[in-house]
């Protein structure tokens, strides 16, 4: 036969039995998503720090690293009565009871119709009573036991997001943030970082990370501070650069074209584009002179981390309103590492509330530790596979059963391991036991299906195997529904890590339904009929 009918007839068969081709491709393509050194979801370039031949990223109990579990420091009063038009104000008179800002006070309507809601305070100097006090005097109709530790719904997803855009910019993949609750109620935010000591990750997450521009100029006969850019007013964050020559380390930023205009405004009007003004002589940030001058401080959580004027050209620029074009500046600081924390908040912005280390607990392990534990998984998972097929052979000494079964369990491995990579999973102990749970339980589904094709003798039609495989595969299904109502509340009851073990029996599931049980009967259908 010449190539083009040997081409021909294999696009046939692949066509006839598409259920091993699409079988065939999903392993094809998560060979490539192990494997080949370059993302291939969510991205493009080569992988960095790969560990290993492959591209699994391993969690903590796999790999070392760090972990900090820790409840956000604040006070709440639920289910208070409140005016919905009035929550500014009611904000304003808090945080002036207080004498805290405004951004510490959180008042959040949850429901508007009956005019219920809840107060938060994040400010980490405010007691309890303090708070109380505050409220009452505010004229809300709060008592002592309406009060909590920890913050509202919205900030905790608030610090989670935050969290999550530090670890990213900082370039820490496999990171996990999540939140979990106690069986008393509490809250706590947990930071997994794979392959860090504890000493990094607390130092990046324990700031809030609230920046700020404050203009420090001469007013009168003494000096005043206007904040001119905040978080929000930044459009673009360039990497921080270590500096060169008489320039400090700094950040290139970008602010908004909504901003740009109020900042050359603001610049003008307090003089700092006048010709012959004393420029800053705030050298040091921790210990500012008598007389500074003019300068733009840059403020992290309120503490001044560089003073710096501004040149001559960048003056020119502002005043002639070339700025507004390029809107381009140096946010300068004292040091590179400064530099590099600097812009990690302007890219993830500031958290709403600290977390409350000191009512936390905090675990660190030792990367030689993590290898250990993956040869041990690797082996219990080996053993698991081995014994399965023991058992597989044992019972239907067949190959043509045994063999296929075997290899259709394996490729819902791969898929599922391509998949945790995909989605950015970071595999620990919970999902390595996903998986040996996902490989038992399609075994048992496969099982499942050849007993049924196979118990009533031989198969000599299409037809005959079609309603046998049709009644093994509703068992099946009914099945697979039922796993997923199951773990479904795991995943979305913030419980840790067995979160991580729902996801991965969840998606072996699915894969197996809709890809590997398929794929089993039509090659049991190749080998049984002629």
């Amino acid at each position: 036969m010449s190539p083009v009918g040997q081409l021909r007839d294999a696009y046939g068969w692949a066509k006839l039995n598409w259920r091993i081709t699409l079988l065939v491709v999903f392993v094809s393509v998560s060979l490539l998503v192990l494997f080949f050194p370059f993302e291939l979801v969510g991205g493009a370039g080569p992988v960095e720090e790969a560990e290993g031949i492959t591209n699994l990223q391993w969690g903590i109990d796999l790999g070392g690293g760090a972990s900090v579990r820790a409840p956000i420091a604040g006070y709440i009063a639920e289910d208070v009565p409140l005016d919905p038009e009035e929550t500014a104000a009611l904000e304003s008179d808090i945080a002036a009871e207080l004498n805290v800002s405004t951004a510490e006070i959180h008042v959040h309507v949850d429901d508007p119709q009956n005019q219920r809601g809840s107060v938060e305070t994040t400010a980490p100097a405010v007691e309890r009573e303090a708070f109380l006090e505050a409220m009452q005097a505010a004229g809300v109709d709060v008592s002592d036991g309406d009060i909590r530790s920890g913050v509202h719904e919205e900030t905790r997803n608030t610090v989670v997001r935050v969290l999550n855009d530090r670890v990213d910019v900082a370039g820490l993949s496999g990171s996990r943030v999540v939140t979990a609750t106690q069986p008393g109620g509490e809250h706590f935010v947990i930071v997994e970082v794979p392959g860090q000591p504890l000493s990094e990750v607390q130092a990046l997450i324990q700031e809030r990370g609230v920046v700020e521009v404050v203009a420090h100029f001469p007013d009168g006969d003494g000096y005043r501070n206007e904040t001119v850019l905040d978080f929000d007013d930044f459009d673009r964050v360039d990497p921080a650069n270590p500096g060169e020559g008489n320039r400090p380390p700094n950040v290139p930023v970008r602010i908004t074209e909504e901003a740009a205009p109020g900042y050359v405004n603001d610049l003008n009007e307090y003089g700092f584009t006048e010709e012959g003004i004393e420029n800053c002589r705030w050298e040091d940030a921790d210990d500012r002179p008598d007389d500074p001058g003019y300068c733009l401080l840059t403020k992290v959580d309120g503490n001044v981390t560089y003073a710096a004027g501004i040149t001559s050209g960048l003056a020119e620029d502002i005043r002639t309103n070339n700025f507004l074009d390029s809107r381009i500046f140096l946010m300068q600081t004292g040091t590179f590492e400064e530099a590099q924390q600097l812009e990690i908040n302007l890219n993830a912005g500031g958290l709403p509330a600290e977390l409350a280390f000191e009512r936390g607990t905090n675990f660190e392990l030792e990367a030689w530790l993590g290898a250990e534990f993956r040869v041990r998984s690797l082996v219990v998972g080996l053993f698991a596979a081995l014994a399965v097929a023991g058992m597989v052979y044992w019972r239907y000494r067949d190959a043509r059963i045994a063999a296929p079964m075997l290899l259709t369990a394996s490729a819902e491995v791969v898929i599922l391991l391509a998949f945790a990579i995909s989605v950015n999973m970071s595999l620990g102990l919970a999902e390595v036991a996903g998986l040996i749970a996902v490989l038992g339980t399609g075994v048992d589904d496969l099982v499942i299906i050849a007993d049924e094709i196979m118990q009533r003798g031989e198969i000599r039609t299409n037809r005959i195997f079609d309603s046998r495989f049709r009644k093994a595969f509703w068992v099946i299904g009914v099945a697979a529904a039922t796993t997923i109502l199951a773990m479904t509340p795991l995943v979305g009851m913030s419980l840790g890590d067995l979160m991580g073990f729902a996801i991965v029996t969840i998606a072996g599931v699915i894969i197996g339904v809709t890809i590997t049980r398929p794929a089993y009967g039509n090659i049991l259908r190749v080998l049984m009929l002629d």
